[in-house]
This record gives structure tokens, C-alpha cells and sequence, in this order.
């Protein structure tokens, strides 16, 4: 049985069509028993050769594509795509032309007269050749009548050309503004159609008339039973089938009429009609009765040469195709192309390395490629390139230029040698990408990996690799080296009463003074958090460590300064020395924590060398510990997740408590650290893991199947067999369905060995679980790690969460990283959900799970079915709709003044004269930067936006009458301060009245 080949257009490469149409084949092979489908992603070229040799039995090409074919005869149509719409599937599309809204002077294609034009190219029949029929229709002829064509390669950035002022107007295809406002990319006021139109059954303004959607056709001979059967199992594909998603569309529909394309063809001599300037028709039509005396007599010998100037003119279009198709492909390819003679004389280049390197192409032509060099590359590098390039014919690889401005650049290039039949050398090409920015990301995330963000100090993982370096030298030469290990003293009150962005300015001071108080030699990390480790390096005396840590202390022992606010800052520190105390670099680090934890619990400020003793933790706790397994006096709380959206219950988190007998029930900062120190990690996480298994079998044979996530300490998670264990103790609990299960390890926790933790990771992926970052934005939140765990879920820190209402810079956070679990196609889970309000807001951003004490504290198990039960989702997060990105900042701005208002009402309330009063000019404050910048770009047309500008007035006017007062009366001044609050509250109803307007909701 051999297979039914089906040739698709493959405009945007051979990987995507196969990712795209695969589907179709596997579905017609399953539906069609007996016959087995094949895709076959071709170019235009290649379909146009396929079609003549019949080497494809099915196409599926682009409509206009489609009517050149048709006219060759060789093909036929057997069905038609629908697209998705907004009412319901359609098969037809047209094109719309696009311009500013202030271009007034632009309202009808005749318009277009002298101005500059945006397309995608002039193949598009959307984004062109549509265009040219109405255009004519008003007396324009687009070729010869407008300024300038600018060709941009796709239809969005024909939208980003008008946008920029680039281009006055443009072509793009019909219903993709719609998709584009649908996904948050594209304000709905910027752009207005030019020649707009509606029509019945097409819910997509447009400029032109619409014409049909991709066919299918059949080629050749292919058997009419075979095609009968292809078309009725199109028609029976639903929209929900694989093979459609896959594709894009909404599935097939009876072939529609394709006329209205050869009639456009025809009018505006496009496709089989360029070349057709004067038909036998015309002809007949003009001279019909002498011609009819000579066609008579002469019919013989016209049919003869007819049949020659047809074959003729064949061979001539093919050849003219194939010409204009190879200049199309050199003048408008994105890579660049440079051509030299055998003596490697540039004789031409294309437009793309012009715009790389600045020289215009005059400027090129007769010199050879050593103008652009950069000095970077030696000798031998040249001599390495030319003899492989002789010897094989082609080299590739990267070379770093200079542009005609001096700048440099990083090209990605391929040279070919064009040979004679002789096999002598006549030329070079020279394809060019330019990869600049590809290698600066390169280079940034590589930093990424082993750098702070915040504080550009390196990280655990670099910090992992130099202790490995350290014990090498220290072996090899016989000396020591000290690890401190830093944690701030009372950070945590820093961030709660300046906020996240106060904390992170003061932790980039500590990285400053930490580096500048040490050695060259030294290393300063940051673990997260407010925790450093310092690494001291080459050390001749015990001595050496006093000195340098006396240096440490010092520099943060000095006040410091952010904006008008002073503080003090501190530390405690714990000590290691190798290779007295440890020769490992995992059990040195482990030391110097314990350390510096005994300095936290007596005293902080301090500073502490690990000794043995330490480790032996006092025998009476020890005993406690035992009982408590022994008893089985640990026990699990659970705290619910919903969503927020649907007010489905989706799961629980598992929280292990200590029920002590005398001490009541202990939260885990009393007990984890006495676990840690006695190393049962492992014990007490195979524990929660079998009380909760045990729970989840409980629940399902009541009927309730409910999903639960439970936390996994690093040390347990990094054991070898630990994957073999777990599926042990799954296969002893049948009833639990391993996706069920879930584990969550915290974000700086995943980082202590990234390469084990993602192994450990993919196998237990392998039995069915899942796994969550916890606390994602505590720690590095880097991208390149992110990449390497294969996590399905992303749990916002709680903190961000909670101070999101009133601290913008939160908000950001936090939008952040919804923002980066969407690129990352992962679950996001808000924590910390204290409110309806909170909830309500994440809805807007676009988280849609969460959990927190706004929803339900954490309970014992048996107090879960009650509360299942018995929960309703709030009224306010039924109707909460997701903003549009591009209107978030609607979402900050508000908490940015009622920030301002609160700071204000302090100064006037307080009678200390050194409180920072908040910006009272109305251009300083950030709301008022939003509104002279990006708000009055987005929302100038808008009524409502206009009383916002004047309600932000009246606020800061009020506020300025009333320090002056307060100068005058601080009595007086607060007495008047509900005025503050009314001018408060209009500004906030104005800004909602802005917020319906957006999201077009009634008022």
C-alpha cells in the first residue's frame, strides 16, 4: 500500500508545517482504514514541481497560491479551512487597511496618493493583492501612485511600522487587530480602518471583499473513492479534534467557490494572468469578422503554432518565476547575503547587509570583506577559514565585525563557493545572521546562573564551584580556608515597614560594603534572602579570620542611608575552617549554619567558630524527638486552594505540626531546626508522606478525591533511592492517583545542587508526581534555572501577596511572576490571600489558584470535608475579568496614590518635623509621571481619563493647602482632613469610571 502524499505549504519552514499538519495525516490514516497518509512540507517551488510531476497527491497551499495552480489544471478542490471566529467558524477572510487614529487626511484608499505604505509582502494576498482591486477601484494604482513600499516580512509588524510613524497606512489581513486587543498586545483605540466595512455573517471590520480560506485540493489522478473518503472525514472533524488544535483551525467545510480569486487575479494581472496581456478573446472581439476568414484558412497552421507559443510561454513563465522568485528571495531575505568574485571582490550584497553594517552598497561593491574586520580575529584564524573554504567548498561559523560606525557585531556565517562546469571557482556567497543580541543573552544568562540579579554578587551555584577550587589549593599548598556564613539581624522589619524595595537597597549596600571590607582574593555570596557567605581564602593564622571579620562587622556596623530614612544594620555570624572542621564543602557550609544559628538564639550581633561540641544537641531534646515519632505526636494540617475563578476546591497543602504533650501544638520554626540538627529529615518527610497517602485513601473512600501537596526538605528529596521509595510507598496506596500528589521545595532549597535536585526530580516525574517552587521570588528567580527544574507549579511568596494592595512595587513582583509562569507554560499559585480584595486582584492579573487565610486557615483533616462543604466563592471574583496587560499599570497607579494619600495623612497627623513629606508637586509623584507619560499615550482619548488629570489636580492642591496650614496650625490642618479623604475618594471614582472604560463594562 503505498502512502498518500500530502504537500503543504511550508512558509514558515519544514518543522512548523509538520508540527502543524502532522495531525491531519494521522487522523485521515485512522479514519480511512486501508490508507496511510504522509505529510510532505514543501516551498512554493517545490509544490509547483510537485504538482507537474505528481509527486503529491494532496495540497494544502495558501488561496492564492491555490488559483495559480487551478489554472494549470492539474489540480482540483476538495475542501476548504474553517478559522475560529468569535460567533461561530468561518471560510472566507479579507483584508483591512490600517492607520493612526489622528490621520484624518486618510479615509479612503484614494487617499493613499503620495504617502508611504506598509505590507507584509507583495505574495500576501491579504496584506497586497487585495488591496490592489479596491485601490483601482478609486483611481489609484498602488505600484506608481504611493511614496514608498515598505516590505516588513509579517502582517504585525506592518501594525508596529503605522504605530512608529514609519509608514502612514498599511495592509494586513482581516481579524488580526481583533486577535491582537483579544491577547493584550494592542490598545483598542490605536488604530483606525481606513474604508471600513461590514459584512453580514463576518464579524471582523475590513477594507476589502472576502474572498475564500485555504483549500485542500486533490492533484492528479488520485482515485474519486480515495478523495470522497478524505473529504467526508474532514467534514466529520470536529473543532476540539488534536489534528485541528494542532493546526490552528476549526476544522473543514464544503470546497467554496474560488472565482472571486481568478477574477481578482485577472483585474489586477496577478498569478496565471501577469503575463496574459492580450487574450485570443480580445483579439476575436475586435477583428472578429476578418479574423474568422483567416482562422478558417489557416487553422491547421494555427493550431500547430498555438500549441508551440503555449509550450513556450510555459517555459518562459517558469523561468521568469523562477527568476523574480530568486531576486525576491535576495532582495528581501532577513539574512544577509554578500557576493564576491573568485578573487573575493565584493559584485553585490542585499539590503540586510547594508542595514548591519552601515555601508551603503556602493560603498561595498569593489572592496573586499577585510573592510569590516574587527581586529578581533588573528592571522591564523583567516588562514584556517580560506584553506577549509578552498579544500571543502564551504565554511561556517561566527566572525565579530565592525560596522561603519565603529560598533561591533557577532555574525553567524556561511560561505559557499560557486564552481563551473570546469569546477573552477567563479564566486563566493556569503550568508549572514546577525546573532549580537543572541550572544549578549547568551552571556546574560550565563550571568544569571551564577550572579545574584540583585546584587550582582556571585550565587550558591558559584559559590559551590569555588569552594571545590578552594580544597583544591588548600590541598595543594597546604593551607587553610574559613567560611562565614552572614544572616542580617531584625531584616525582616526593614522590608514590613519600608517596604521590598527599602530591603533590597539596603541588601545591595551590604554587598558593597561586604566586598569592599574583604581581600581581592576573598568571595562574597549571596544565598538569598538577607543570608552572605564569606569565603576567606589562604589563610597563614587563625588570626587572619578576627581581622578580616572585625573589618566586616565594622563596615555594617555604619549607619545607613536610603532616600531621607537612616538605619542600623547588623549581623550574626557562624565560622568553619577547612580543613579543621570539615573537609566537605556541603558539611562546611552545613557547619558554619549551625553556627551562626546558635548565634542568633543567644544574642545576634555576634560572631561564633563551629566546634564539635556543637553538634551534640542536648539528649533530653533528642529523647523528645524519638517520642514523637514514636507516638506518632507529629500530625498534618490542611490549608485548601480554589479557584478563584471557577470557586472550585483543587486541592490541599499538607502542614506537619508537632502536638507535643505538655507544649500544646508547636508550628515547624519550633521543631524543624532540632530536626535538621539530628538529621532526620529524610525520616520526618517519609512520615508526612505516609500520613498524608494515608489520609488521601481515607478521603477517596468516602468519595472525595482531592489532590494534596506536601513540603519536601531538600536533604530528603537529594537521597539516591529516595524515587524507588516513593513509588514503594505509592504501590501501598493504591486508591491515591500518583498526579494527586504533589511536592513543593522552596526556591533557595532547589538551588543547593540544581544538576542532583533536577535528576531526583525527572524520576519521581516518572512515576506520576508533581512539583511546585515554593516561595518563588524569596530566592534567585533566575530564568536559567527555572528552565533546567522540570517544575509544573510556581507559588508566589506570600509576602509579595499580601503587601500587593499597598505597595506597588510588590504588585510588580507579583505580576512579574505570573507574567514568567505563563512564558513558562506553569501553573501559578498565589499564597498568602488574606482577602477578598487580594483575590480579586490576582484575578485581574491572571492568577487564577490561591490560598491564604482569606479562604480558610489550615485545619485538621478531619474539618475539611465540613468546610469543603460548606465554602462559596465570593460574589466580587465571579465577575473579576482579567485586565488586558497593557492596562495594568491602571492597577498601580491606583495603589501608587493611595499610597501618597497615606503618607500625607502621617505628616499631617504626626508633629515631628523630620518626617519625609511625599512629593506635593503634581508632575513628581508616580502617579503623576503615569499620567504625563504612558497613561496620557494610552487613554488621551478617553472622557474619563481627562477627569482623572483633573481629580490628581484637586488632590495635590488640597494636599498643598493643607501643609501650609499644618505650618501655620497643625490643629486646623488636621481638622480639614477629611477634605483629603473626599478628594481621595473622587480621584479613586474616577479612575474606575477609567476602568469600566477600558474594559468597556457598564457604569
Amino acid at each position: 500500500m503505498a502512502d498518500i502524499r500530502i504537500g503543504v505549504l511550508a512558509y514558515r519552514g519544514n518543522d512548523v508545517a509538520l508540527r502543524e499538519w502532522q495531525g491531519h495525516a494521522d487522523y485521515l490514516t485512522r479514519q480511512i482504514p486501508g490508507q496511510a497518509f504522509r505529510i510532505m512540507p514543501l516551498g512554493y517551488t517545490a509544490i509547483e514541481e510537485a504538482v507537474r510531476t505528481g509527486t503529491i497527491d494532496l495540497l494544502i497551499t495558501n488561496t492564492g497560491h491555490y488559483t495559480e495552480l487551478e489554472a494549470t489544471g492539474r489540480i482540483s478542490r476538495v475542501a476548504t479551512r474553517l478559522i475560529a471566529g468569535p460567533q461561530g467558524p468561518l471560510n472566507h477572510f479579507g483584508g483591512v487597511a490600517i492607520t493612526r487614529p489622528e490621520r484624518l487626511d486618510l479615509i479612503h484608499y484614494a487617499d493613499l496618493k503620495r504617502k508611504s505604505l506598509a505590507i507584509p509582502d507583495r505574495s500576501s494576498l491579504g496584506g497586497w493583492q487585495m488591496h490592489l482591486r479596491e485601490a483601482k477601484a478609486q483611481g489609484l494604482d498602488l505600484e506608481k501612485d504611493v511614496a514608498q513600499i515598505q516590505e516588513t516580512g509579517n502582517h504585525e509588524k506592518v501594525i508596529d511600522a503605522v504605530l512608529s510613524g514609519k509608514a502612514d497606512a498599511g495592509f494586513i489581513r482581516a481579524d488580526l487587530i481583533e486577535s491582537l486587543q483579544a491577547a493584550g498586545k494592542l490598545p483598542a483605540h490605536a488604530l483606525r480602518i481606513i474604508d471600513a466595512r461590514h459584512t453580514s455573517g463576518y464579524p471582523f471590520l475590513h477594507s476589502t471583499r472576502l474572498y475564500p480560506e485555504w483549500p485542500l485540493a486533490r492533484v492528479g489522478d488520485l482515485p474519486e473513492a480515495i478523495t470522497k473518503q478524505v473529504l467526508i472525514a474532514l467534514l466529520a472533524m470536529p473543532a476540539e479534534a488534536e489534528a485541528a488544535k494542532q493546526a490552528h483551525i476549526h476544522g473543514w467545510t464544503l470546497p467554496q467557490n474560488y472565482q472571486t480569486v481568478h477574477d481578482l487575479f485577472r483585474e489586477t494581472h496577478l498569478g496565471p494572468y501577469a503575463n496574459q496581456e492580450v487574450t485570443w478573446q480580445d483579439i476575436f472581439n475586435t477583428y472578429g469578422t476578418y479574423l474568422l476568414g483567416c482562422l478558417l484558412a489557416l487553422a491547421g497552421v494555427l493550431l500547430m503554432g498555438i500549441r508551440r507559443i503555449i509550450g513556450d510561454n510555459q517555459r518562459l513563465r517558469e523561468r521568469e518565476q523562477a527568476l523574480r522568485l530568486a531576486a525576491a528571495v535576495f532582495r528581501h531575505a532577513e539574512e544577509g547575503i554578500l557576493i564576491a568574485n573568485a578573487k573575493g571582490v565584493i559584485v553585490d550584497v542585499n539590503d540586510s547587509v547594508t542595514r548591519l553594517t552601515g555601508y551603503g552598497r556602493g560603498e561595498l561593491i569593489g572592496q573586499k570583506p577585510r573592510l569590516l574586520s574587527s581586529g578581533m580575529h588573528d592571522t591564523g584564524f583567516y588562514h584556517g577559514l580560506w584553506k577549509t573554504l578552498l579544500q571543502e567548498g564551504f565554511w561556517r561559523g561566527e566572525l565579530k565585525n565592525r560596522r561603519k560606525d565603529g560598533s561591533l557585531y557577532t555574525q553567524h556565517t556561511s560561505i559557499s563557493s560557486i564552481r563551473d562546469e570546469s569546477g573552477e571557482t567563479t564566486h563566493y556567497i556569503g550568508m549572514i545572521a546577525d546573532i549580537t543580541d543572541v550572544k549578549a543573552n547568551q552571556e546574560k544568562l550565563e550571568h544569571m546562573a551564577y550572579y545574584d540579579a540583585l546584587t550582582g554578587l556571585p550565587n550558591r551555584a558559584l559559590l559551590s564551584d569555588r569552594l571545590h577550587q578552594a580544597i583544591a589549593l588548600a590541598e595543594r599548598h597546604q593551607h587553610h580556608f574559613a567560611i562565614c556564613y552572614l544572616d542580617l539581624d531584625n531584616f525582616k522589619p526593614i522590608n514590613d515597614q519600608w517596604g521590598h524595595a527599602t530591603g533590597d537597597q539596603v541588601l545591595v549596600e551590604v554587598a558593597r560594603r561586604l566586598t569592599h571590607a574583604l581581600r581581592q582574593n576573598d568571595t562574597v555570596c549571596r544565598l538569598g534572602g538577607d543570608e552572605f557567605v564569606i569565603l576567606l581564602n589562604e589563610l597563614s593564622s587563625p588570626e587572619e579570620i578576627s581581622h578580616a571579620l572585625q573589618r566586616v562587622h565594622a563596615a555594617l556596623d555604619a549607619p545607613l542611608q536610603v532616600g531621607d530614612t537612616w538605619m542600623a544594620i547588623s549581623a550574626s555570624t557562624g565560622i568553619t575552617v577547612y580543613p579543621d572542621d570539615a573537609t566537605d564543602p556541603d558539611m562546611l557550609l552545613r557547619h558554619a549554619d549551625h553556627a551562626m544559628y546558635i548565634v542568633k538564639h543567644s544574642g545576634r550581633r555576634r560572631q561564633m567558630r563551629y566546634r564539635q561540641h556543637m553538634a551534640a544537641v542536648d539528649n533530653a531534646q533528642a529523647l523528645e524527638i524519638e517520642q514523637a515519632f514514636r507516638e506518632r505526636e507529629f500530625v498534618l494540617y490542611y490549608q485548601p486552594k480554589v479557584d478563584m475563578r471557577q470557586g472550585e476546591i483543587v486541592g490541599a497543602e499538607a502542614l506537619v505540626r508537632w502536638q507535643h504533650p505538655t507544649r500544646g501544638l508547636l508550628l515547624p520554626e519550633n521543631f524543624l531546626p532540632l530536626i535538621d540538627t539530628l538529621h532526620r529529615q529524610a525520616e520526618l518527610g517519609e512520615y508526612v508522606i505516609r500520613e498524608a497517602l494515608a489520609q488521601m485513601t481515607d478521603w477517596a473512600k468516602r468519595g472525595l478525591q482531592l489532590a494534596v501537596s506536601l513540603n519536601i526538605d531538600a536533604v530528603h528529596l537529594q537521597q539516591a533511592d529516595f524515587p524507588e521509595r516513593l513509588d514503594h510507598l505509592l504501590d501501598a496506596y493504591p486508591d491515591v492517583l500518583p498526579p494527586q500528589l504533589e511536592f513543593e521545595i522552596v526556591e533557595t532549597a532547589a538551588l543547593q545542587d540544581l544538576e542532583q535536585i533536577s535528576e531526583r526530580i525527572a524520576a519521581c516525574r516518572q512515576v506520576g508526581v508533581q512539583f511546585a517552587i515554593d516561595d518563588f521570588g524569596t530566592g534567585y528567580s533566575s530564568l536559567s534555572y527555572l528552565k533546567q527544574l522540570p517544575m509544573q507549579t510556581l507559588k508566589i511568596d506570600g509576602s509579595f501577596v499580601q503587601s500587593m494592595l499597598d505597595n506597588p512595587d510588590d504588585l510588580a513582583i507579583v505580576d512579574g511572576v505570573i507574567g514568567l509562569a505563563g512564558a513558562f507554560r506553569r501553573r501559578v499559585v498565589a499564597e498568602g490571600v488574606a482577602t477578598i480584595e487580594h483575590g480579586t486582584l490576582l484575578l485581574k492579573l491572571g492568577c487564577e489558584w490561591g490560598q491564604g487565610f482569606g479562604i480558610a486557615r489550615p485545619m485538621p483533616a478531619a474539618a475539611l470535608a465540613n468546610w469543603i462543604l460548606e465554602w462559596k466563592q465570593p460574589a466580587e471574583w465571579r465577575v473579576a475579568n482579567r485586565w488586558p496587560s497593557g492596562d495594568l499599570p491602571l492597577l498601580t497607579v491606583e495603589i501608587d496614590h493611595v499610597r501618597w494619600i497615606r503618607q500625607l495623612e502621617t505628616v499631617l497627623m504626626s508633629d515631628d518635623e523630620t518626617l519625609p513629606l511625599p512629593p506635593t508637586d503634581p508632575r513628581d509623584c508616580r502617579f503623576g509621571q503615569w499620567l504625563r507619560g504612558d497613561g496620557r499615550v494610552r487613554y488621551s482619548g478617553i472622557p474619563a481619563f481627562e477627569q482623572v488629570l483633573e481629580r490628581h489636580l484637586d488632590a495635590h492642591r488640597c494636599g498643598q493647602e493643607l501643609l501650609t496650614l499644618r505650618a501655620e496650625s497643625p490643629v486646623a490642618a488636621r481638622a480639614r482632613i477629611s477634605e483629603l479623604h473626599r478628594c481621595r475618594t473622587r480621584l479613586l471614582d474616577s479612575l474606575h469610571h477609567l476602568h469600566r472604560a477600558v474594559m468597556h463594562l457598564p457604569a
